[in-house]
């Protein structure tokens, strides 16, 4: 009985208050579920199937490219958060980035440890004409592109006219 007394004591004491009080601001919500891979998990191989050799500034193309999967870690089919896309950079004679973020092109597979897909990647040529390095990469949206981690990636010489 004492400890009922107690409790009823304390709930009734001077510090609750019967009124409710709603915080000034809400909570934030919760970070999106974020598929991070291991770094061991961003080694790839690209393989240009059906490289650009040339095409008109502005215009867009497409390139066949094959993606290899070389690592121990399964990489999941495309999810609009935290997505694995097939991307690129363009880059002048010298190797400095002229367009950092090409069309993206989704891994619309789940492709297991060794194994492979083709994927037909939208490019679009750069403004201006001229010599250029097109350089083929993954980014695993929101967290890091795979060169960032040691990746190889694919390039190509392309004349833009």
């Amino acid at each position: 009985v004492v400890l009922v007394v107690l409790a009823i004591a304390t709930a009734c004491g001077p510090e609750s208050s019967p009124v409710a009080t709603v915080p000034d601001e809400a909570p934030a919500p919760a970070p999106p579920k974020q598929l991070v891979l291991p770094d061991s998990a961003y080694r790839a191989e690209l393989t240009l199937r059906a490289p650009l050799a040339k095409g008109a500034a502005g215009t867009t193309a497409t390139a066949t490219v094959s993606v290899k999967n070389v690592t121990g870690t399964a990489w999941p089919e495309h999810r609009s958060d935290f997505a694995i896309n097939l991307t690129y950079h363009w880059r002048n004679r010298e190797g400095s980035i002229v367009v950092y973020d090409g069309v993206r092109t989704p891994l619309t597979v789940a492709l297991a440890p060794g194994q492979a897909a083709e994927f037909q990647a939208a490019v679009r040529f750069p403004p201006s004409a001229g010599d250029y390095i097109l350089e083929f990469d993954l980014v695993q949206e929101w967290v890091t592109w795979f060169a960032d981690k040691g990746s190889a990636t694919a390039r190509v010489d392309v004349r833009v006219e």
